[in-house]
């Protein structure tokens, strides 16, 4: 089994009485939301936001398994955190899959740690999943120089039509995949000058690999027009959004 705890535990037996009403709104909609089994599904997420209205990460990732079935595959974001920890050389960092902590919030710190999961080698914008298409989606990632490029695990995801679920984010703020686009165009992208260098050393048990790859610049993020981007995807029925 995927799951951490069992079907008694998922979202609709939770029992905090705050904010209940709002509580039952987000659940209700969730019910109603083109989710089946054996989809592949990417979840963008903030526990805190989840939290206010009494959802906790373990009982939203029971749910979203069940959904989605033991067929399926949960994705979350597991971008890693860099700090002066693991900085071993100026601006080079020490990436451990199996250890380092993820800056994409509480849910994947805790999924991180659940049974089956696999989380990418690439040291970029990482993934972690966990289901029958979590191995596959991973095994190549290390021979790409881009995140988001060909053999990356992103690339992998819109292969296999992976369909995308915000819960407390927008997406204006989270579509990472639009950057798809980009790395697998690569030298055909029409702005010049798109990418820099960074290096790391990635750490896999006792064995260690230095790995020099490209990332956007981030002076090409100002530009970015990420509402207008939200927008287009509403209009052409892309993107269904709900504030509740």
């Amino acid at each position: 089994k995927y799951y951490l705890h069992n079907s008694q535990h998922k979202i609709k037996s939770i029992s905090r009485k705050k904010n209940q009403g709002s509580r039952d709104k987000v659940i209700d909609y969730l019910d109603r939301l083109e989710l089946n089994r054996g989809d592949t599904l990417i979840v963008h997420s903030s526990l805190n936001h989840l939290a206010n209205i009494g959802m906790n990460a373990i009982s939203v990732l029971n749910y979203l398994r069940e959904r989605i079935g033991e067929e399926g595959t949960l994705v979350l974001p597991a971008f890693p955190i860099y700090n002066e920890k693991n900085c071993r050389e100026k601006d080079i960092y020490v990436y451990n899959p199996q250890k380092t902590a993820s800056a994409t919030g509480l849910m994947t710190n805790i999924f991180l740690r659940m049974p089956g999961v696999v989380r990418s080698r690439f040291p970029w914008n990482t993934l972690v999943a966990q289901g029958p298409l979590a191995v596959s989606m991973m095994e190549n990632n290390m021979k790409t120089d881009l995140a988001h490029g060909k053999n990356s695990a992103w690339e992998y995801c819109m292969n296999h039509h992976a369909k995308i679920l915000f819960l407390g984010v927008r997406s204006s703020h989270t579509t990472t995949m639009v950057h798809v686009a980009e790395d697998i165009l690569d030298e055909a992208w029409p702005i010049k000058n798109w990418y820099e260098s960074k290096t790391f050393y990635i750490q896999e048990g006792k064995k260690e690999k230095k790995m020099t790859i490209r990332v956007r610049k981030n002076d090409w993020g100002r530009y970015n027009a990420s509402w207008y981007r939200s927008f287009c995807l509403t209009k052409d029925r892309i993107l269904v959004e709900n504030k509740i």
